[in-house]
């Protein structure tokens, strides 16, 4: 019998995202982008802080899971910052819907 427990740990992804971030960042001095990456970073660290990453075990998290929980964290954090006011707008309707 099919479990339909998918485990793909996607932590390097995240990760890879956001130097990608800081990348754009640097390169073309983009404010937003600087924003992400910082707000990304504490999310992934909040996401490894409550021990989010897939199991091995079927029906403990997986992968949905595992997403789900860094767009949640994710969208918290750039819905706390204050460098910019339209993320914290715009992130704090997301962070709401999630939660």
């Amino acid at each position: 019998e099919k479990e339909g427990h998918l485990r793909w740990d996607s932590l390097g992804e995240f990760l890879a995202l956001g130097a990608s971030l800081e990348h754009l960042a640097l390169t073309f001095d983009n404010h937003r982008a600087r924003v992400l990456a910082e707000t990304l970073n504490d999310g992934v660290a909040m996401f490894l802080e409550k021990n989010k990453s897939p199991s091995r075990k079927v029906h403990e998290i997986d992968n949905r899971g595992s997403h789900f929980y860094l767009a949640l964290y994710w969208a918290e954090a750039a819905a706390r910052q204050d460098k910019d006011e339209h993320l914290r707008a715009t992130f704090t309707k997301v962070a709401t819907a999630l939660r």
